[in-house]
């Protein structure tokens, strides 16, 4: 397979991409090609040669064998390692599987199609014969929609109970695999396969999202977390988006199915992402500010460019040394397999992350937080050969510039990391309740700075503002009370209706009188 890969006894980079989705259906991501690469035993690091390659195989197969077993079925090897020179579609098939020959219409009568309609008769016969048993479906589903959806009503409800009550496992992988035999089949009635098996009440996939989102459903899965099963569900949809046909089924689907249109935002469509629809667009939309840097050239605005290891990527033009040149900002896998955020100057015609970028600075991030946007402080100064070393270097801070019309985000649709948009204020003994006069004391500036910068985090122009340093009153304690006029002002500036009760200051506050404490600010 090598031979037939390589060129001149190398694979290029640029080839493994094209290898990887000749064989999963999908563009992989960078990191996989690059982790590809990193088994290389020859100098040249972008090339991969037949002993890195088998190398890689090697160590993969010690984990898992499935990934070595789609290589040898995709170019046609059976499992005694015995080729065969069958070609359909180009494709290189087994002699032995007739599942991509051209399917024959059955006559059947109403009592035999009743009993192929039971999934009950594919459990008994995948414990017997597995592929006779995915032939005998196709051949009854093909150009019969009504046998069609009744299978799928069953197998669709039998994954909902099985999903509510196990791990994600070899009993919830099977299901999954035979129904998408039955999405696989090309007639007249594909596209309604795909409607049937994501909206039906019997268990679709998109109707379960909806259902859980609203009402988790109280189950084994769902015992810590109450959001499980919907993202496992999530998961699901994506599993049937990993083939072109299939994603391009789901997507229209989501484009003309009100159900379906409704839940868009919350689906993950694209095969190798991590982002649902809404996150993926949040992201696009956003805008970093690097500020206080040591390193002036470094401070501007960075615009979003693309995803990578499941991040931002931003960038912008600048000038370095009276030459023109490309910063970037993005987040980098390390050879221990953790990521780290950099800011460097990435040479043209190269991705970042490459030890030819001149990097400026680098965080750990959010330790335990999948950070899919830059930290805000915590950045490292770097010592890199390149740079003209000054004095008094400065690491940066980092700001988000947000649009207004996405800036009131769920928290469930973008990452902790922005953490700005969550007013959490610390409570301590410095801070007291007044019960007889209504009314909040503050004694504590830094959480009186706090509620203040909430009021006005969200500018007209979009920018989250959280670095001026406000004048505060010389009285030892303020009075919360928010009159009318306040109300309309805070109205006014605060469009998305960001809410500031007193919810989002006092957790849990008891009081030791019986009657409700009633806040006014």
């Amino acid at each position: 397979i090598f031979n037939e890969v390589s060129m001149n006894g190398f694979i290029e980079g640029n080839t493994i991409f094209i290898y990887l989705e000749s064989i999963n259906g999908f563009r992989p991501n960078q990191s996989i090609v690059k982790q590809m690469l990193d088994f290389t035993t020859c100098n040249d690091r972008s090339k991969l040669n037949l002993e890195g390659y088998i190398r890689y195989y090697t160590e993969s197969a010690s984990f898992s064998p499935k990934d070595l077993w789609n290589v040898f079925y995709h170019y046609g090897f059976r499992n005694d390692l015995s080729r065969n020179s069958m070609i359909i579609d180009g494709e290189s098939i087994d002699s032995n599987d007739n599942s991509r020959l051209p399917i024959q219409e059955l006559c059947l009568s109403k009592l035999c199609l009743d009993c192929l309609s039971n999934i009950g008769f594919y459990e008994a016969g995948m414990e017997s014969n597995e592929e006779v048993t995915k032939n005998i479906v196709r051949k009854v589903c093909h150009g019969n929609d009504v046998t069609s959806f009744k299978i799928i009503a069953q197998i669709t409800k039998k994954l909902y109970l099985e999903a509510q009550n196990q791990v994600w496992g070899p009993k919830i992988d099977a299901i999954l695999d035979f129904l998408s035999i039955i999405l696989k089949i090309e007639d007249e009635f594909t596209f309604f396969r795909y409607k049937e098996t994501m909206v039906n009440i019997d268990g679709g996939l998109v109707y379960i999202v909806k259902q859980e989102r609203y009402h988790p459903t109280q189950c084994r899965t769902n015992d810590y977390d109450n959001k499980t099963l919907l993202n496992r569900y999530i998961d699901f949809i994506q599993y049937f988006c990993k083939s072109e046909a299939g994603g391009k089924l789901i997507r229209k689907i989501c484009e003309e199915v009100p159900l379906a249109i409704e839940l868009r935002g919350m689906l993950k469509l694209r095969p190798d992402s991590n982002f649902t629809e809404d996150e993926e667009n949040h992201l696009r939309n956003i805008s970093i500010l690097v500020q206080d840097a040591g390193h002036s050239e470094v401070n501007e605005t960075y615009k979003f460019i693309n995803i990578l290891n499941d991040a931002g990527y931003f960038g912008r033009e600048g000038v370095f040394q009276n030459k023109k040149v490309f910063f970037t900002l993005y987040r980098c896998s390390t050879n221990t397999g953790s990521f780290q955020w950099f800011i460097s100057i990435t040479p043209p015609d190269r991705s970042p992350g490459t030890d030819k970028d001149i990097d400026f600075y680098n965080s750990q991030g959010y330790r335990g937080v999948n950070d899919r946007l830059p930290p805000k402080q915590q950045w490292n100064i770097l010592n890199n050969g390149q740079l003209t070393q000054f004095i008094h270097n400065r690491a940066p801070t980092i700001s988000y510039i947000i649009p207004n019309n996405i800036a009131n985000i769920n928290s469930n649709n973008i990452e902790s990391s922005i953490s700005s948009m969550q007013i959490r204020p610390t409570i301590d003994d410095d801070f007291n309740y007044n019960i007889s006069s209504n009314s909040i004391n503050y004694n504590n500036v830094n959480l009186r700075r706090n509620i203040q910068t909430a009021i006005t985090t969200i500018s007209p122009l979009g920018i989250i503002e959280n670095d001026e340093d406000e004048s505060m009153s010389d009285q030892d304690s303020m009075s919360a009370r928010v009159d009318d006029d306040f109300d309309e002002s805070f109205e006014s500036s605060n469009p998305n209706n960001l809410s500031l009760n007193s919810n989002n200051i006092i957790d849990n506050m008891n009081s030791s009188d019986d009657e409700s404490i009633h806040h006014s600010g």
